[in-house]
């Protein structure tokens, strides 16, 4: 599988998919075995329900994902130092 692939490079740190062939293990795979920090996904076939593994991975700086019903951007604030 593609995102299996993806996986195996290590210094991948952004990534933008634009396929409704993505799945939820694909995403887990993503979330877990990556070290992207900086990820877009459009896809008509995700749901709410599927993407809940990427929002409950704290590693991602930037989220922005379309999926059937919805859409949602994620930035997180860069620390400033005091």
């Amino acid at each position: 599988q593609f995102i299996e692939s993806i996986s195996k490079l290590k210094k991948l740190r952004e990534l933008t998919i634009c396929s409704d062939k993505v799945t939820k293990l694909g995403l887990r795979v993503i979330a877990e075995k990556t070290g992207i920090e900086k990820l877009t996904i459009l896809s008509n076939t995700l749901t709410r329900q599927d993407i809940g593994v990427l929002l409950a991975t704290e590693r991602f700086d930037n989220l922005e994902l379309e999926f059937r019903g919805g859409k949602l951007t994620y930035a997180r604030e860069k620390e400033t130092d005091r």
